[in-house]
This record gives structure tokens, sequence and C-alpha cells, in this order.
């Protein structure tokens, strides 16, 4: 990062710096352009990309007027805009993404051609939704298209009369490869309505960026605003300095200002008085004087009617002491007044206290369920705790009883230290623990023994603790799949088999909510899956261990990545692994309709491989031919003709067993000269069988895969890595299909459950996923 200009190079007439920022990830650039308008210190900043690959020098780039060509947002190199020439001096502006050819969605709009490129970049990242329900809450429409399309950076619902039938709203996402996504999705059911998903035509209008005056006026207030009363109290001038507030002075204080206001009271009206002018002053004067005059007239005559001059003294003496008596009372009175209020107020908050402390009471009576559930386990937490704490206290006792039979040696008195140090930090980690500690509520779908799916699974609501330990993440899980091998893991008789009481499913798709402070290779809002069998993806929200989860590409489709981890990777590896296999090569399966057969088929068509699919006999044959022949697929047949037609089929190098019995025979005998057959199923439930000529005579191979054990050895970490990337890709590009699938609220699970058992158990033309969305 350099900053121009430098100190030796500013003037008076610098009023602002440039800052050039190099990032190691060409990404941070995008993510930086989002600071534009944030105000630092008193400007509104201003981030644009640089357009050249190095930091300019600073004499040569303020010799050049110290100005920055500003760059645009930049679009995928793969999408280019042209200007086109449509006659009568008019042009218009076409922006070609080849990707949207391939998916056969509709091509960008073309825009007028003095359309600003930098607007051009926004409009090309928006889409306009339609048939969206009246009244819908905004943030719930933004969920939904960041769990589905991708990173939503702003949403705008259009206006119109209320007589619209339904609502629109425009969506700009943060990258342009969102927009193939969304326009796939175009149908997509929303709150039981199908969405119209189109290209934008206009980009969504933004709050004005902030001038640099309002931007100082804005962070002048903040200053203001955030002052302490200490800090505007020491801040004013000392004439303008308030007294304290009569509730803070002290009785006697109270008094004496009271006093004092008096005093000035009648100081101010002697000042009015002599304020007026001198002919008023005459005139009263004149009447005081006659006043006086007749005064001692009376006084004369009273003396002589009654007292002697000394008890009219004395007289006057006491008239004068009675107003001192008067004030002194009355002082003693209002010090009375507000000892009582002192101690009324201090009643006062005994009774509060009292109160509040009931209120507490009432609320730890009326607990929910969540948090009766919630001290159970940290009742069972405890019991196990004291359960360690014994055994320490035993060892303990024992090492101190060997000290007193052996006198102690050092070696035992170390050892009893050592044994008093770890008890101690046991205790001291587990209150350390209690502090501060929140929890989510979170649904999950739950069975306690093996059992029919329908029958074992119930949803439950747990709570999770918010603090995270240093090597967990909390996960939020978006979509997850029913397969085969979870309702035979449900029904107990899949070889992996989870500690009861056990969370269903193995499959699926999340975002990162939150990460350990030890945790570096993930960030929140990553997307993950399981990284191993087991995990239990049939929940809102878990927390897992960092090697729990495995990262993938955020950009793959939910529908994708919710199915990433088992059929297609079991296709993709049963096609490298065992035989290498060259283009124009012929692979034959039994099994072609299932999820991992139509995986097979695609991945062939792909790599330039033939690919021979054996289906059982139905009545819709025909139409399931043509089905799989749109896939990829070179030829379909029945079991029955398999034998007879197997002269046809030449230079087979790998055959695909998902049935076993008589099929596993079939495909076994048309194998070439060292060819293989992986066995990854056995839905015959009928043991293999292999002719013994081929075994003996071609050297033929027969080999078992299971894609759980794969995942488990350390050294396919990196070769998954790279096999999650070609197959992301492959799926972003259209060049393999995700199976179809129904969508179902976590809430349906029953019906969800007995859907997916029917349509394992029974022939059909297509293969249906139900997939779950949490």
């Amino acid at each position: 990062m350099k900053v121009f200009p430098s100190e030796h190079h500013i003037t008076s007439a610098t009023t602002s710096k440039v800052a050039f920022i190099k990032f190691d990830d060409e990404r941070s650039v995008e993510v930086g352009q989002h600071l534009t308008s944030t105000v630092l210190i008193d400007q509104a900043l201003v981030c644009v990309p640089y357009l050249q690959p190095t930091i300019p020098n600073e004499e040569a780039f303020l010799n050049s007027g110290g100005s920055i060509s500003a760059g645009q947002r930049q679009l995928p190199p793969h999408v280019v805009n042209k200007i086109q020439d449509v006659g009568d001096g008019t042009t218009v502006l076409l922006t070609v993404d080849p990707t949207l050819e391939q998916l056969g969605v509709p091509s960008y709009p073309s825009l007028p051609g003095d359309t600003d490129l930098g607007k051009v970049e926004e409009i090309r990242r928006t889409i306009y939704v339609g048939n969206l329900p009246k009244g819908v809450d905004g943030k719930t429409v933004l969920d939904f298209f960041n769990n589905y399309m991708g990173e939503v950076m702003y949403i705008r619902f259009t206006g119109g009369p209320e007589t619209l039938p339904c609502a629109y709203a425009y969506v700009e996402f943060s990258q342009q490869s969102s927009i193939p996504i969304a326009l796939q999705n175009n149908g997509i059911e929303f709150d039981g309505r199908p969405l119209r998903i189109q290209h934008s035509r206009v980009a969504i209008i933004k709050p004005q960026q902030k001038t640099a005056d309002q931007a100082l006026e804005e962070v002048e207030e903040a200053i203001r605003m955030g002052k302490t009363g200490a800090e505007r109290a020491r801040s004013r001038s000392p004439r303008r300095r308030r007294s304290p507030s009569p509730k803070k002075r002290s009785p006697r204080r109270r008094s004496r200002s009271r006093e004092r206001e008096r005093r000035r009271s009648r100081d101010r009206k002697r000042s009015r008085s002599r304020s007026k002018d001198k002919v008023s002053r005459r005139s009263r004067s004149r009447d005081k004087d006659r006043k006086r005059s007749r005064s001692r007239d009376r006084d004369r005559d009273s003396k002589r009617r009654s007292k002697s001059r000394d008890r009219r003294r004395r007289s006057r003496s006491r008239d004068k002491k009675r107003p001192d008596r008067d004030r002194s009372r009355s002082k003693d009175r209002k010090r009375e007044k507000e000892r009582k209020r002192s101690r009324s107020k201090s009643r006062d908050r005994k009774k509060e206290k009292e109160v509040k402390k009931d209120v507490k009471k009432e609320k730890k009576d009326d607990d929910s369920e969540d948090e009766i559930l919630l001290r159970e386990k940290l009742l069972e937490k405890a019991a196990a705790r004291k359960k360690v704490k014994d055994s320490s206290d035993s060892e303990w006792e024992e090492a101190k009883s060997e000290q007193k039979g052996s006198n102690g040696t050092s070696k035992e008195k170390s050892k009893i230290k050592n044994e008093r140090k770890r008890r101690h930090s046991m205790l001291r980690l587990t209150s350390l623990r209690r502090l501060g500690t929140r929890f989510w509520s979170t649904r999950q779908l739950v069975y306690e023994g093996y059992d029919d799916p329908a029958k074992a699974i119930s949803i439950k609501s747990v709570t999770l603790p918010s603090q995270l330990c240093e090597n967990e993440v909390l996960v939020n899980w978006i979509a997850a799949p029913i397969n085969p091998a979870d309702l035979n893991q449900i029904q107990g008789v899949y070889p992996v088999k989870p500690k009861l009481p056990a969370i269903g499913g193995n499959e699926g798709v999340g975002r990162v909510e939150k990460v350990g402070s030890s945790i570096k290779s993930l960030n929140i809002g990553d997307h993950v899956i399981p990284s191993c069998s087991g995990l239990g993806t049939w929940r809102e929200l878990g927390l897992h261990t960092i090697d729990d989860v495995f990262p993938i590409d955020n950009s793959i489709p939910v529908e994708f990545a919710a199915t990433l981890q088992v059929n297609p990777p079991t296709a993709y590896r049963m096609l490298k692994d065992f035989v290498d296999l060259k283009a124009g090569d012929t692979v034959i399966q039994n099994g072609g309709n299932s999820a991992v057969g139509r995986q097979v088929i695609q991945i062939c068509r792909v790599r330039g491989l033939k690919s021979v699919s054996v289906v059982r006999k139905r009545e819709n044959f025909d139409a399931l031919v043509d089905d799989l022949k749109k896939l990829g697929a070179d030829e379909v047949i029945t079991e029955d003709d398999l034998f007879s037609r197997k002269r046809k089929f030449s230079g087979v190098r790998l055959a695909l067993n998902c049935v076993g019995g008589r099929s596993s025979l079939f495909l076994a005998s048309l194998l070439d000269d060292g060819g293989c057959m992986v066995t990854y199923g056995g839905m015959s439930k009928q043991p293999v069988q292999c002719p013994t000529g081929p075994l003996i005579f071609k050297d033929i191979r027969l080999q078992g895969f299971w894609m759980s054990r794969w995942y488990g050895l350390e050294k396919n970490v990196e070769e998954r890595k790279h096999m999650y990337k070609e197959l992301g890709e492959w799926m972003k590009s259209g060049e393999i299909q995700h199976s179809e699938y129904e969508r179902r609220d976590i809430g349906d699970f029953r019906a969800a459950l007995d859907d997916a058992s029917s349509k394992f158990d029974k022939k059909q033309l297509k293969s249906t996923l139900i997939l779950l969305l949490i």
C-alpha cells in the first residue's frame, strides 16, 4: 500500500490523499468497492479498481495531475460487451455470455449504445422477478435467493397500484455467475407460486453518494452525540457551566441557595428603583418627607399618651428579632421534611428490590420445555464432572496415603502437588465455560432405535450453546436428500451405525454461520458438505468439528451441492480408479436408471466413453430408453436380452454392478482381457456371481467399492478437492444434470419418508429424489 502525496509533497492546496492498495487475492478488489461512500474521519471514500498492474511512482502520479482513471467493476473474462450499429446512426450494446447459450437460457437483451459501462455491469448482474406473493417480506426473498442462486447485493421491490395480482422485485447479485443459475431456476416455487425470472434492462437505483460536506456534517453530529455528560461539561465555557441540579444538592446547600435568591431578588428590586428617572425620585422623596413629618407628630402624641421611650425601643428590638426566629424555624421544618423524603426513597428502593425478586421467582417457575431439557442436560454434565472429580479425589487420597506410608519422598510430594493443580484447573475451566453462555434453538430429525423410518424418526427441538470451542463450526444446513442408504441406516442394515440416539441424513449442503478461534481454512458464508457418513444432516443447525465438514464452491447450485457427496463422486471414482479408460472404450452397467447410473452415463459422454445400460423390463420401457439416451447412453437393454446380444459389445474394459446375482454373471462374461467388474451395491440381495472361464483365461478382476471408505483415507484429501472442482465445473456448465427431485420442508418429514420409501421400492421411469429443504 502507498499513500500519495507523502509528507514532503504536501502543500497548502492539498485537500485529500489517494491510497493505492494491492491485494494478494484479486477478489478483494470487488469487496473493497463496497466501501465507496463510507465516511473515514470526515470525508466519504471513493473506491475504484485501478486498471494498471503496478502502483505508479509518486512523482509521475503527481505530475500527471494526481487523477485516477476510475475503472469499473469487471465482468468475467468470458463475458464480452460489443457495440453494434443498427443503422440510422444508432448503436446498441450487446453482452455475449457463452454460458447462457450452452445452458439454453435467454441471452442478455440489448442496451442503448451510450449506456455507462459501470451501469452495464450492474444491469448484467440484475434479474427481474415476478409473481411474488403480495406483502412478502424482503428478508424472506433475500434469504431464498441467497440460499438457492447466489449472494445477493441489493434487492428492491417495484411500486405499482394495489390492484396488481402479485409483487415484482429487482435482485442484483454480487457475482455475474449467479445469473445463469437464476435463469435456470425460472419457474421455481416460492411460497406455493412459480416465480418468473428474467433479465433486467435497468440497474437498481441506489442511494446517492454523500458529498464531502454532507459527510463532514454527519461526522460532527456523531462526535457531538457521542460525547458524555462530563465531556460536554468540560467543553462548556465557564460562563455557561450549569450549577448542580437541586436534587443533587445537600439540604444545607439548597437552603443557602434559596436565601441567596431572596437576597438577589431584593437587590434586583433596589436596582430597578435606582434606574428610574430623577423626577420620580424627587416626588417620592417629598412624599417621604411629608410622611415623616406626620409620623413625628403622631410620635409626639403617642409619647404623651402611653409608654416611655425606653419601652418603645425594647418593643422595636423584639420585633426585629422575630423574623430571624421564623427563618430558623422554617429551616428546621424543611430539614425534617427532607429527612422524611430520604427515608421514603430508601423504603421505595427496598420495595422495588423485593418486587424484582418475586418476578424472577415467577420466571423460574414458568420455565419452557427447552429450558427444562437444557437444565436436565446441565445436570447430566454436572454429574459427569462430579464423577471425574470423585475419581481424581480417590487418586489424590491414594497418593496421600502412599506419602504417609513412605514418609513422603520428594517424588510423591510433587505428585500430590501436581494432582492438586490439575483439580484446580479443571474446576476453573468448568466455571469459565458457564460464564456468558447463550443458546440457539434448532429442530432435528432423530431416531432412538432401528426400525421402519416412518416409525423411528421424530422431530425434536433442542438448544445449542452459542460459545464455540476453538476447532468447532456452526453450520446452517440448507438442504439434504433422502437416499436409500439413509433409510437402510435407520433400519439398522447399513454398515455405518452411529451412536443412538442419532440424527438422520448422510448427505447435504450447509452454510457456515460461525467458526472457532483456531480455524483458518473456513470463513462465515462458506458452503460445506459432510466429510464422512453418519454426520446427521436432517437438522437446521449443527455444531461440528472442522474435520466433520468439507468446503465446496459456493457457486454450485443447491440441488447439485446437496447430492455432491454420494452419487456423482461414486460414478466419478469408479470410472477413474480401476481401469485406465481411453476415449472410445466401452463401459457396461446394470441399474442404469439409478441415480449413480445416470451420473455414469453423463460422465461417460463428457469423457468420450461409450456406455451400455442394463435395466429391468417394464411397461414404459421405450420412454425410459429415450430418456437415458438423451443423457448420452449409447445402448439401453434389458437383463433378459443381455446374454443374447452380448457379441454386439466389444472392447468392454469396465463393468459396474449394483444388483448382483445373475445380472453380475452376465456383466462379468462380457469383459475383455484384463477387464474389471466393480461392485458397489446389491439390490437383488443375492451374492455376486462370476464365470470361471473369463476369470482364468481373460485375467478379469472383481473389485468392491465403497465411497465412505475412500473418504476415510487421508491420502485422498487433495484428490477429493480436485474431484469436487471438476464435478462442480461440469454441473455449472450444464454438462451434467442433477436428478429430478421433489422439495419438502423439514416439518413435512413423515410424508417425505413415505414417498421416498415407495419410490425406491417401485419401478419408475425416472428416479425422483426427495430433497428436504431445511
